[in-house]
């Protein structure tokens, strides 16, 4: 392989392992926010709890339900969205480093980790698919609501998300590496 394409394969895996080592800060840092907001939450929960004290006698109970409103579940989500994002980003940063250390982008270790990196991926999008819209699914259908809510409710179920595209997306470029790999295993055979 030239020399000159060589530096630019590797030049490009540095530059992704400096984007991904960004991201990954940025969704460490999201994660952290998140994680303190669930806290927050929690306590303020915990605290509406505590104000159900007995009542004395004559006097009419009223009972104070600690309202959540599906905070609690937009709060573990993005958790779960951030976790599953720096998994993600740790494979895509593996993929980075053997871009960054290859003689070809066609070798069989820098195919390998793209293909992990899109399988993990795609695991990752489909969870977070099912984890967002299944519990508006079940909502709308507990609730009796109208139609039209249900309807939004399945769509946020199986309307496909970016990350799956991605995640196929990748898939297809493993595709075309495996092809490029068989194609230059022909031309060094024949050579």
């Amino acid at each position: 392989m030239n020399t000159l394409v060589k530096m630019k394969v590797n030049r490009l895996g540095r530059i992704g392992q400096i984007i991904t080592v960004l991201l990954i800060i940025s969704v460490v840092i999201s994660l952290a926010v998140q994680v303190s907001a669930l806290v927050e939450h929690i306590r303020i929960l915990q605290g509406n709890a505590a104000l159900l004290q007995p009542v004395e006698e004559g006097v009419e109970e009223v009972t104070i339900i600690p309202s959540d409103d599906g905070y609690m579940h937009s709060l573990i989500y993005g958790v779960a969205q951030l976790t599953g994002s720096l998994i993600c980003y740790g494979f895509l940063m593996r993929v980075a480093a053997g871009f960054s250390r290859c003689d070809s982008p066609f070798e069989d270790g820098v195919i390998r980790r793209m293909s992990v990196f899109a399988w993990v991926l795609l695991i990752h999008s489909i969870v977070m698919q099912i984890a967002y819209g299944l519990p508006h699914l079940v909502e709308a259908m507990r609730d009796n609501v109208s139609n039209l809510y249900l309807l939004d409710a399945l769509r946020n179920l199986l309307l496909p998300s970016f990350s799956l595209a991605v995640a196929l997306f990748v898939m297809f470029l493993v595709r075309i590496f495996r092809h490029g790999a068989e194609l230059q295993q022909e031309v060094d055979e024949t050579l």
